[in-house]
């Protein structure tokens, strides 16, 4: 009977590790980013990486000094 139940955790061991590597290797959807156009020559930028100047973005910081 110890036999079995030994066997029936060793099961449940090398089940759950399988489970966690199978699940950990789902690729994970890709985040959203939000893309506006530079004020100075309408190239697509990251928002979160944009130079902001008075509420208009800009793609470099030449771009932002020279819509001055």
């Amino acid at each position: 009977m110890l036999k079995l139940i030994i066997i029936f955790i060793f099961l449940y061991i090398v089940a759950h590790v399988l489970w966690r590597v199978f699940s950990a290797a789902k690729p994970k959807p890709p985040l959203q980013v939000e893309l506006k156009a530079c004020e100075f020559c309408g190239t697509l930028v990251r928002v979160d990486q944009a130079i902001k100047v008075h509420g208009r973005l800009f793609c470099s910081q030449n771009h932002a000094n020279r819509m001055r």
